[in-house]
């Protein structure tokens, strides 16, 4: 009896095993003759054919599919092709977790970003990327020693950083606290070298200084504001060449942004036009949306006319009437003047990629017609130009989704992490799991928008966010027809976002809620939700009405940054900064409000079947281990760290872990950032 049921369960082994060996054994072998196209007969379009069939029809074995990727590139590139670099840009995305040809493609598109017009050449710059130092560069100085920009381990601080040295000198002093901190933000140098202008932000009553300010800084930290306000934000892009004044966005909630200077020791704010979107200029601002011409009369700057995509304007700075600096129905944007005043580069998708373009200008027109200067500029930002060349930065977050089996009691893992079965990767995260377990949703970015995926066992179904929506993150309804969200536009209004996965239709009802990050789940019943407010607390809030209760009530307490409530409804927990500016898991009982402290210096959590425990990621601790799930026991006992770097690439890290609920799986966002800052060289040599 015990030898037929071995044979049976060979068999059933082999049944398997043949109907996945059988794809894989097809696709080698159409592989082995696309190769051999490539390589011994030269054909490679017939070769590109046989590569995009694998990629198509054998898309779920991802090995081999990133392999016929990454030849498609080899041969559009023996072909002088510019389709290569979307060739290796799609292996870089699609199938980050096959490293070798990954490592492939980014060397390949390293190696076309040196194949320029003449005399052009890329340089990446060292030393900016400094192991244990993380700090977003907005500009280099004008000898390209140093770096400015922005650190966030102590606080959000304005920096100086020595390329050379690795010396970090900070230019404010701020630290993360429950009483208050500020937002530092938009650092640009003078012309001269000695001051820096940047934005701040408070949070808080104790913040100082209070509102939002624009500040201008010696390099010693010695400070001085030129401009505040309660309501109004102030973006700063660039200094007129004399150092008497700053180009800056100031942003109007709710009405048009205006783009003017304001003098450099305070004053009155001159406008010199209104932005046509409401949003221009304003966000991912490492990269100013404007610039001033060497000899100061010019500005040319980004705008969205309702409808259409981003263009690039021109103005006096004495002001007057706007024109196009050329008109194009690709988006323009991130224009940069070059030293000799003669070319504005900037960035375009006009040949359907992002790329860097030149133009000539002359007396404050276009001299010509737009020519590209290098490809492959996705990602990418320009910063600001120094004496060696046109300084960008290139910054790549790859992020997937990941399984473990593990002990329902203990949460020890009980195999390996796997990535789950799905294309395209690199843009996938904050999974969370159904209340039946069967199926699990998270968020999908791309170039058309934003996506909520749900699988189920081997199917997947999408749902597009409707445009201006926003999450950081999902949490089903306790009957799994919903799921939920809280977003704001770019008003700052915030809503309630319902997707009936069901009926697939979103309903939103507008809420009151910020400023600032917002986080939330649903009470008991799925009909009032659970809601952080900056500075006041956590409410329970009925989204119809607006009638609210604080569940817990602290007007120290600006600091939130995750909550989550167990799956019988009766614990809710979340992060609060504490006055050693650490971040406590603290933990409600909503029968009682008592609470409590489950532990510090966590992360992201999610709470196990029983609601016993928590499993927490290290997302927020600069010096733990990124490659680890921590179990918690809710009553706030020791954690147990289970380390998971042995099945896990260098330097990724575990964010916003789920545990399922049968306690049988974890699910994980793994995240990997790739980032280089380059100069780019002799970009006009028939200027000289």
């Amino acid at each position: 009896m015990r030898a037929i049921r071995q044979i049976l369960l060979l068999i059933i082994f082999l049944q398997i095993f043949t109907g996945l060996s059988f794809a894989q054994e097809q696709a080698g072998k159409i592989f082995e003759k696309a190769l051999y196209l490539e390589e011994s007969e030269g054909d490679l379009q017939k070769a590109i054919s046989l590569y995009e069939k694998i990629v198509k029809e054998f898309g779920k074995e991802q090995e081999i599919a990133a392999k016929a990727q990454l030849h498609i590139g080899f041969c559009y590139e023996k072909l002088g092709r510019k389709e290569a670099v979307k060739a290796y840009e799609t292996v870089v995305e699609k199938y980050s977790a096959q490293k070798e040809q990954v490592n492939a493609a980014l060397t390949r598109l390293a190696e076309l970003r040196k194949e320029p017009p003449k005399g052009l050449s890329v340089q990446k710059m060292s030393g900016w990327d400094t192991p244990g130092v993380f700090i977003e560069p907005f500009e280099i100085t004008p000898n390209g020693r140093k770096m400015i920009g922005v650190e966030m381990i102590k606080g959000q601080n304005i920096v100086m950083f020595d390329l050379e040295t690795k010396k970090i000198d900070f230019i404010t002093n701020h630290v993360w606290s429950r009483e208050g901190y500020c937002w530092t933000y938009n650092p640009i140098l003078s012309p001269n070298g000695k001051e820096i202008v940047y934005y701040s932000s408070a949070a808080g009553e104790s913040a100082k200084p209070a509102g939002n300010n624009l500040i201008v800084s010696t390099l010693d930290g010695k400070s001085r504001i030129i401009a505040s306000d309660t309501s109004t934000g102030f973006v700063p892009n660039a200094w007129l060449p004399d150092g008497s004044a700053v180009l800056i966005i100031k942003e109007n909630t709710g009405e048009p942004h205006q783009l003017g200077l304001i003098p450099r020791e305070g004053g009155d704010f001159k406008s010199l036009v209104s932005l046509q979107n409401a949003n221009a200029g304003v966000g991912r601002t490492s990269a100013p949306s404007s610039s001033i011409s060497p000899d100061g009369r010019y500005i040319v700057y980004m705008d969205v006319p309702p409808g259409e995509k981003a263009d690039i304007y021109i103005i006096s700075t004495d002001g007057g009437t706007p024109k196009h600096l050329f008109k194009h129905p690709a988006e323009d944007k991130q224009p940069r003047w070059s030293p000799d005043g003669k070319y504005i580069t900037f960035l375009s998708m006009r040949h359907g990629s992002w790329a860097l373009w030149g133009l000539a200008v002359k007396n404050g027109e276009a001299s010509g017609e737009p020519f590209m200067i290098q490809d492959g500029m996705k990602n990418s930002y320009l910063l600001n130009w120094t004496k060696n060349g046109l300084a960008s930065w290139i910054i790549l977050d790859i992020t997937d989704i990941y399984l473990i089996d593990v002990n329902p009691e203990t949460g020890e893992p009980l195999g390996k992490p796997t990535q789950i079965d799905f294309v395209p990767t690199g843009r996938s995260g904050t999974p969370v799991w159904s209340p039946d377990g069967n199926s699990f949703a998270f968020l999908r970015g791309s170039d058309e928008g934003i996506f909520v995926v749900i699988v189920t066992g081997n199917q997947n179904r999408e749902y597009s966010l409707p445009a201006g929506f926003n999450s950081s993150g999902l949490r089903w309804t306790s009957d799994g027809n919903t799921i939920g969200m809280v977003s704001n536009n770019k008003q700052g209004e915030f809503s309630l976002h319902r997707l009936n996965v069901i009926s697939e239709e979103w309903q939103s009802t507008p809420i009151t809620a910020g400023p600032g990050f917002v986080l939330f789940d649903w009470c008991a019943g799925d009909k009032n939700i659970y809601l952080t407010r900056s500075g006041k607390g956590i409410v329970e809030l009925e989204p119809q009405t607006g009638t609210e209760k604080f569940l817990f009530q602290d007007t120290s307490a600006v600091v939130f940054r995750w909550l989550k409530c167990s799956r019988d409804h009766k614990k809710l927990a979340f992060l609060l900064l504490n006055k050693d500016l650490l971040l406590d898991i603290i933990v409600i009982n909503l029968a009682t409000n008592e609470l409590h402290e489950a532990g510090t210096n966590f992360g992201t959590f999610s709470w196990s079947y029983d609601g016993q425990k928590l499993v927490s990621d290290m997302s927020f601790n600069p010096k733990g281990n990124k490659q680890a799930l921590f179990i918690i026991p809710a009553s706030g006992s020791h954690a147990n760290e289970v380390n998971l770097s042995q099945y896990l690439p260098p330097e990724s890290e575990i964010l916003t872990p789920d545990w399922s609920p049968d306690g049988k799986k974890i699910i994980f966002m793994l995240r990997s950032r790739q980032s280089e800052v380059s100069l780019f060289r002799n970009i006009f040599p028939l200027a000289k």
